[in-house]
């Protein structure tokens, strides 16, 4: 028998959570603003219960690290315009 409440996973979440990546969002912010709400601790849990959603989430991990070095590289380089690179470091 199954203790604690029923697992909000779903198999989209895995798409979505690639796709928040491929837009600047890191999985963390992605759960946090989810609509509902999942908690960061969710996201380890599921990781750690649901191979597809480990994959996922480390693929937006990658994604999402990728997008950010590239963000700052080119703010650091003045190809955005409106950048404080100051608070980029």
């Amino acid at each position: 028998m199954q203790k604690g409440r029923p697992t909000k996973y779903r198999q989209e979440y895995c798409q979505e959570i690639i796709e928040a990546a491929r837009q600047g969002t890191s999985p963390r912010t992605w759960a946090a603003f989810h609509e509902p709400y999942i908690p960061d601790r969710s996201i380890y849990d599921w990781a750690g219960k649901h191979e597809d959603f480990s994959q996922a989430k480390k693929e937006a991990e990658y994604i999402f690290s990728a997008w950010y070095e590239k963000t700052v590289i080119d703010a650091a380089l003045g190809k955005t315009e409106g950048v404080n690179t100051t608070l980029l470091v």
